[in-house]
C-alpha cells in the first residue's frame, strides 16, 4: 500500500522570503502546549471559533489563488472552496476554525476565505501485529517506512495515522493524491512514506 505524506507545496523561495509563507503565531488566546495535547488526544480543541492572525509576510493581492498556506500554525489553514471539497469526499469527523488575516502594514486589508482544518479521529490502517517497531530513546517507536498497512481497507481521502505520536500530520493514497491533485495540482506536495 503506497501511503504519502500530505504537506503545503514547496517554494521555490528561501523559506524567508517565500510568498505564501505567513509565521500566524496568533493571540494570547493560543495556549500551543494544550492544543498540542488536545490534537494528540483527539479531543475538541479550546481555539476559538474564529482565529485571527495579523501578518506582514504577505502578498495580499494573489493570496485567494493558493489552497494550502504555509504557516508555523499547528493545523493546516486550507482555503474555503478545498475543505468543502473533502468535505464532500470524507466521511471521518472533522471540525474548521474560520481564518481572518489581517496585513498590518495595511489597515484596510482582512481576507476571511481560509479556515484551520482539523480531523478529529486518526484511521486504523497499520497492521501492528506485523509491523516491527524501532527502539529510540528506549522506547518503541513506529517507523512508517517499515509499517505494514492493511491493504482491505477503504482508505480516507485524507487521514491521520491511529498510533503517531505526531498527530497533526496528514496521509493519502495513491488514490486520494490522484484526486487531490486533481482539485488543485499546486496544492500539496506528496511524500512517499511506505511503498
Amino acid at each position: 500500500m503506497k501511503i504519502y505524506k500530505v504537506i503545503a507545496k514547496r517554494g521555490k523561495l528561501k523559506y524567508y522570503d517565500e510568498h505564501i509563507h505567513f509565521t500566524l503565531d496568533g493571540t494570547p488566546q493560543y495556549n500551543w502546549r494544550q492544543i498540542l495535547n488536545e490534537i494528540c488526544d483527539f479531543v475538541s480543541l479550546s481555539l476559538p471559533k474564529e482565529l485571527v492572525f495579523e501578518t506582514s509576510k504577505i502578498k495580499v493581492n494573489n493570496i485567494n489563488l493558493y489552497n494550502y498556506l504555509k504557516s508555523d500554525f499547528f493545523l493546516p489553514i486550507w482555503n474555503n472552496k478545498l475543505i468543502e471539497f473533502i468535505n464532500s469526499n470524507i466521511d471521518e469527523s472533522w471540525e474548521k476554525f474560520d481564518v481572518t488575516i489581517k496585513d498590518n502594514k495595511k489597515d484596510d486589508y482582512i481576507n476571511n476565505g481560509f479556515s484551520a482544518f482539523y480531523l478529529k479521529q486518526p484511521f486504523d490502517c497499520i497492521d501492528y501485529k506485523k509491523t516491527e517497531f524501532e527502539i529510540y530513546n528506549g522506547k518503541k517507536t513506529l517507523n512508517l517506512k517499515t509499517a505494514i498497512f492493511f491493504n482491505d481497507l477503504k482508505y480516507p481521502l485524507i487521514f491521520k495515522i491511529k498510533g503517531m505520536s505526531i498527530s497533526n500530520t496528514h496521509y493519502c493514497t495513491k488514490f486520494g493524491k490522484k484526486e487531490l491533485e486533481n482539485f488543485d495540482n499546486n496544492a500539496f506536495d506528496f511524500i512517499v512514506i511506505s511503498k
